[in-house]
């Protein structure tokens, strides 16, 4: 029996589906078309970064074009066409779910876009800001808060390094963090200064930094570390080290009241927030495995932060 598209299911699965609205109205070429430009949009939003809000007219934009679209081809629809696979329920089905697996792949084992809510990296990275990691050669590999596989990690780790890792303690919790020691290193952490295998590293100090979210100045420094530099602040109301740092760390140990001596073993990275008296990291859950590195942060709200200073 024919059955021409409903011109009201054309408009909603245009408005709420994109493409799938003009497939279901008989338009395979203009679905493909509005298909790519929405990846493309997605992918440049994705990589250069966009503001929230014009990303979300942007959307609304293609959504109501998709819409308006496919009732239009609904309403010309020949009376005894005949409509295709790709127009009928399964086949939506089949493309949407082809659709969700290649984003869900995309996710898994190429990019994938995080939100930082907390300070502990700052001034890099400021609470709230949204970054981009690299995830290929990491060997995590999960998307939607479910994992997929794992391999051995193939990527080369450089101190500097930004990384989003899975907390060991806290299951489903994932910090970034930058690589400061390498499986061997011996660290020093002494009057908020550092020293890796013995060589201090060189600080510059910078202008205060502001907080202006809670009205407070912070000391800055640019910290240089193996010919990168970042940088990083301290906050000058608090004593070098707190009462809990190295506690219960068994590659850790205070070599005297204000002296933090760790030794990263096989397989971990010793990782430390830029925000340094605020910043749950290796100092207190000690040197995160390989295995639980997600990936490496490429951009930062849509801008490249990572570029060294000379």
């Amino acid at each position: 029996m024919h059955e021409s598209p409903k011109r009201w299911v054309a408009t909603v699965l245009g408005l709420f589906g994109g493409f799938l609205g003009l497939l279901y109205a008989g338009q395979p070429r203009w679905a493909l078309l509005y298909g790519m430009a929405l990846m493309s949009l997605a992918g440049a939003a994705l990589w250069f970064g966009m503001p929230e809000t014009g990303l979300q007219l942007v959307s609304w934009a293609f959504a109501l074009a998709c819409a308006m679209q496919a009732r239009h081809a609904a309403m010309k629809f020949p009376a005894e066409g005949l409509r295709r696979w790709y127009s009928r329920w399964y086949g939506l089905l089949v493309v949407a779910g082809l659709m969700l697996a290649a984003v869900g792949a995309v996710r898994a084992f190429l990019w994938e876009p995080f939100r930082v809510p907390a300070g502990s990296m700052q001034p890099t990275v400021a609470p709230g800001a949204s970054v981009l990691v690299g995830k290929w050669g990491y060997g995590h590999y999960d998307a939607y808060g479910f994992f997929l596989m794992h391999r051995s990690p193939s990527a080369t780790l450089r101190r500097g390094d930004l990384l989003v890792f899975d907390v060991p303690q806290l299951r489903g919790i994932k910090y970034v963090k930058r690589v400061i020691g390498l499986p061997g290193d011996v660290l020093v952490y002494e009057d908020k200064q550092l020293q890796i295998n013995g060589e201090a590293l060189i600080y510059e100090v910078r202008p205060d930094y502001v907080d202006a979210a809670v009205g407070k100045f912070y000391a800055r420094r640019a910290e240089r570390l193996d010919g990168r530099v970042h940088d990083v602040m301290l906050d000058r109301g608090l004593p070098p080290l707190l009462p809990s740092v190295g506690k219960d760390v068994p590659s850790c140990q205070l070599a005297a009241p204000h002296r933090l001596v760790c030794k990263v073993p096989q397989g971990h990275v010793f990782m430390m927030g830029d925000n340094r008296d605020n910043s749950l990291d290796s100092r207190y859950l000690g040197p995160i495995p390989l295995e639980n590195i997600v990936g490496k942060v490429l951009r930062i709200e849509g801008r490249s932060d990572l570029a060294p200073r000379r």
